[in-house]
Formats: structure tokens, C-alpha cells, sequence
């Protein structure tokens, strides 16, 4: 098998999904990070829920529910983190990232973008939940403006950024899917060049079997010889179609 046989067997990722692997992303870190991704966007959601129910809470009843104070503020901690160990600025976390190109446009591009959203419905949220039982009039109405930013649009931009990371997933499945079906065909080009290769060999064995026998006594050692070349390129010529029949 000549070299440049050799270099067609060898996988070449594309460029894309070399991206996508210095993020520290392939097949199974992408189902982890889309799955860590719809958690985030479901932290939000509570957070909202929650800001709402301790508002209502303390304006119909007149105390703090201090389970669901306590809850918002584990919320607000695991969405934090959530989002650290996404973006890789976590400072402990040696998993992959989801900043991919379309995920960082989401992220951070023009508009009312993921990052600015996050920064003005989540960040607040520890001050506001520090001010429960304070009887802060502007509270209230602070806490609504807070849920109705994350329920209207933090939510649809942390489910575009889900989008996108599914996109990307897709792609890079795709495009794994394209250099298996590459390598496979370089593969069966190989085989049919050994097969080829073997069947001329036995071609050559038999030529020169009948040439032997035409030599008589003294081709005697010859023959033998050209038995155990027919022989081989016999075997070649299986072993090649075993290799194909089970690659397909």
C-alpha cells in the first residue's frame, strides 16, 4: 500500500468540528451542556415564579415565606454557577464551554442579547430578596418588573441559546457522520486496490505454473513456488471481501 493509500485512510476533521473540539465539545459533552443550558433557562423561570408568590405572600398575609425566600436564593446561586461553568469562568470547571459562534451571537449580539438580560433580571435579584420583610414600598412593583422581564424575554433568549447549541450539535453529528462515511469509502478504495493487486498476482502464479510444468523436471521447484503464490493471493483475495462484506 503506497503512501498516499496510507494518508487517505487517515480521518480529517473538519474545520467546524475542530471548533467545536477545542471547546472541549464532541458528541457526549454537547448532550451535557444543552441539557446544563435548558436547566439554566428553567432556574430562570423559578426565580420569576418565586419573586411573584413572596410578593403576593407578604401583601396578602403580611409575613415572608421564608422556604421560598430560601429557595429563590439557592435559585439565584445554581443559575449563577450554571451559567459560570457554561461560559468557562467558573474557576473549577475543567468541562467544556458553549461558546460557539452562534451560541456567543445569542450571548452577546446586538439587541436585547442573553448577557444583558441575565445582567438586568438576575443580578438584582439577591438585593431584592435581601429587602423581603423590610416593608420597602417600591418592592413590589420591582419584583413584578423583574418577573415580567425574565417570563417575556430572558426566556426566549436562553431558549435561543438552546437553539443554537442544538444547531451545533446537529452539525457536528453531521459532519462526524461525513468523515466516517469518507474514511469507510477510503477504506473499501484500499481493499479493492489490495484485491485487484491479489488477483493479478494469481494471474502471474498461473502463467508461471504452466510455465513450470512446460520446464518439466527442472521446473519442478519452481511450480511449488507459484502454488504457494496462488495460494496466498487466494487468500488476500477472501480476507478483502470479508473486510468489505462487514465494514458496509
Amino acid at each position: 500500500m503506497n503512501s498516499k493509500m496510507l494518508a487517505n485512510l487517515q480521518s480529517k476533521p473538519t474545520p467546524q468540528n475542530d471548533a467545536y473540539e477545542k471547546l472541549g465539545l464532541n458528541a457526549s459533552s454537547f448532550v451535557h451542556v444543552i441539557s446544563k443550558a435548558g436547566r439554566q433557562r428553567m432556574l430562570s423561570q423559578r426565580i420569576g415564579f418565586l419573586l411573584l408568590h413572596l410578593v403576593l405572600e407578604e401583601q396578602l398575609n403580611g409575613e415572608v415565606d421564608r422556604r421560598a425566600l430560601a429557595a429563590l436564593n439557592e435559585s439565584y446561586e445554581d443559575f449563577q454557577n450554571a451559567h459560570a461553568d457554561l461560559i468557562g469562568r467558573s474557576g473549577h470547571s475543567d468541562g467544556p464551554t458553549m461558546l460557539t459562534e452562534r451560541v456567543l451571537v445569542e450571548l452577546s449580539g446586538k439587541g436585547a442579547n442573553a448577557t444583558d438580560l441575565i445582567e438586568r433580571s438576575i443580578a438584582p435579584v439577591p438585593q431584592l430578596a435581601a429587602r423581603f420583610g423590610t416593608q420597602d414600598p417600591n418592592l413590589p412593583q420591582e419584583c413584578l418588573t423583574i418577573s415580567h422581564l425574565i417570563q417575556t424575554q430572558l426566556l426566549q433568549a436562553l431558549q435561543a441559546v438552546v437553539n443554537a447549541l442544538q444547531s451545533d450539535h446537529d452539525d457536528y453529528v453531521a459532519a462526524k457522520e461525513n468523515e466516517r462515511s469518507a474514511r469507510s469509502d477510503h477504506v473499501f478504495a484500499a481493499v479493492r486496490d489490495i484485491r485487484q493487486a491479489a488477483h493479478y498476482s494469481r494471474m502471474i502464479a498461473l502463467n508461471a505454473k504452466i510455465s513450470a510444468e512446460r520446464a518439466g523436471e527442472f521446473g519442478r521447484e519452481f511450480g511449488a513456488l507459484t502454488d504457494e503464490i496462488k495460494d496466498i493471493s487466494n487468500r488476500i483475495v477472501n480476507s478483502s471481501e470479508d473486510i468489505e462484506a462487514n465494514a458496509r
